[in-house]
């Protein structure tokens, strides 16, 4: 869950035994501290075990503090990295002389226990999940199962997430994936294998090893490339055979909207937020080929942005305003949201055409300013004796 933290001790690679018997001693003395504490259950074919990992929520006392949890554990010392939700713990190992186990204690977000237990479990097998979620517009997170807007996701992917659920098992149904074969357990990496593969909804994968992501795994998680590069390939024809359906993209998509209603009003948000955004910058385009055909790119630039400051509309009229307040430049003016049809967007380029060297006279000024006033403060600086 969290690397190898505390590099100045001995941790050494844990067999089962010690493994089960350290996690049980801290997983009791964390049913002090809160109500759900949970360690996941590890891919089973594991040799031996690296960090021992728990999930908890609802703390019984508030707030909960390390140093009490350490002591609890009978912890050497502890560490958290600022802004992580994750303390590690280094816990002596019975028996064994200046030797640690590395726990690591990860408080989830609220309501998110479930889910993030589901994430963790089982080794890789939410990372053999993803590969297959991908191709099919899905994406499981730390929040939950989401699909990808497909015409927002290569310019925005976190906007383009559109979120379905945070229940496991509503997932795991929708997924078709076989939710008393989970609960029960697995006995062998083969069984969440064939278990993933089972899901109705995917497709044979294209393990192409794309994203430095991909590669990273590749190099790094075992029960991960075993699957994809060893046992699928034994089992490619038997998991997939002519008679099996292939869900396309769009068809999975039409499939989460029917069953996460609320899902089908985020998705009609976020497209028509795309369509507004896609006619506001095709306003900016039109701005630069319409009226600024004769200028370079550099000018044009200033223009443009020239453009968010020193336009707006009063009294029902256009004009460039030498008084308009400084505000964020961001992707689109403010002003745009005076431009609803292909009518006032005619308008608006026939009046910027006659008025877009007074924009520019004003940003070249304010650029001007602004540059001189670097170099004073520069100056300033430099001047200060020590």
């Amino acid at each position: 869950m969290g690397g190898k933290v505390f590099t100045d001790l001995r941790v050494p690679r844990l067999p089962h035994e010690l493994y089960h018997h350290v996690r049980i001693h801290c997983q009791k003395a964390l049913r002090d501290f809160y109500v759900d504490v949970l360690s996941p259950p590890e891919a089973p074919d594991k040799p031996d075990h690296g960090d021992i990992d728990f999930l908890v929520a609802r703390p019984i006392l508030s707030p909960i503090e390390p140093d009490d949890v350490a002591s609890s554990f009978g912890a050497l010392k502890h560490k958290r990295i600022p802004n992580s939700k994750t303390t590690h713990y280094a816990v002596p190992l019975p028996g064994r002389e200046h030797e640690f186990a590395q726990v690591d204690v990860h408080v989830c977000s609220e309501g998110h226990f479930h889910w993030e237990a589901f994430l963790h479990a089982y080794g890789d097998m939410m990372q053999i999940l993803g590969v297959l979620n991908r191709p099919i517009g899905l994406t499981a997170n730390e929040k939950g199962l989401h699909i990808r807007v497909r015409e927002i996701e290569a310019k925005n992917r976190k906007r383009a997430m559109v979120f379905l659920t945070s229940d496991p098992h509503v997932a795991m149904r929708f997924l078709r994936l076989d939710v008393d074969a989970y609960e029960a357990g697995f006995q062998s990496n083969e069984q969440i294998y064939r278990w993933c593969f089972q899901g109705e909804l995917y497709s044979e994968p294209i393990m192409l090893a794309t994203t430095s992501n991909d590669r990273s795994r590749l190099r790094k998680r075992d029960m991960f490339t075993t699957c994809l590069q060893d046992w699928l390939p034994a089992h490619r024809q038997e998991l997939f055979p002519p008679t099996r359906r292939i869900w396309t993209r769009d068809e999975v998509r039409d499939k989460a909207l029917e069953w996460f209603p609320d899902a089908q009003r985020k998705y009609e948000e976020a497209m028509g937020h795309n369509m507004l955004e896609e006619w506001q910058l095709g306003v900016l385009a039109d701005m630069r080929e319409k009226c600024l055909g004769e200028l370079g790119e550099k000018a044009a630039r200033e223009v443009i942005r020239g453009s968010k400051r020193f336009v707006d509309r009063a009294d029902g009229a256009w004009r460039v305003n030498e008084a308009a307040p400084e505000e964020n430049i961001g992707l689109v003016p403010v002003w745009m949201d005076h431009l609803q049809t292909e009518d006032d967007k005619a308008r608006f380029l026939e009046w910027f055409k006659e008025n877009w060297r007074d924009v520019k006279a004003l940003e070249t000024k304010r650029g001007k300013v602004a540059k001189d006033l670097r170099a004073t403060a520069k100056s300033g600086r430099e001047t200060i004796l020590p």
